[in-house]
């Protein structure tokens, strides 16, 4: 179940990553990100197109993704970024019951810094 998190444990999940996955990206002198930035405004227009056309247990899902090198928008040109699906159905003790709705446009496009954010 999603729930808000100590900023300590936030600080250590970005630091295992930066020392796990992001070790090996910076030690082959690739450049990518590992933050993307929305506004609140734009999220909860979002979630809220998802809950109007979604009626059986709305959700989203985060997926990691990636820009072609020669696409993205501005700066983001072939770095790592995150997209959020809609869902429906399944719930927390089910979430194998938990489906894409493909029917809905996923949401994309936030801002990555460079060199990215630490938390």
């Amino acid at each position: 179940m999603g729930q808000r998190i100590n900023p300590s444990v936030a600080k250590n999940l970005l630091e295992n990553w930066k020392n796990g996955p992001g070790k090996v990206i910076s030690e082959n002198n690739f450049k990518d990100a590992y933050e993307t930035w929305f506004s609140v405004d734009e999220l909860m227009e979002y979630l809220q197109y998802v809950k109007e056309n979604i009626s059986n247990n709305p959700g989203v899902r985060v997926y990691f993704g990636k820009y072609d090198e020669d696409a993205g928008p501005g700066k983001e040109k072939g770095l790592t970024t995150v997209f959020f699906a809609p869902t429906k159905g399944g719930s927390h003790e089910n979430p194998d019951d938990i489906e894409n709705e493909e029917e809905l446009q996923p949401f994309n496009l936030g801002t990555n810094g460079w060199p990215p954010s630490n938390y």
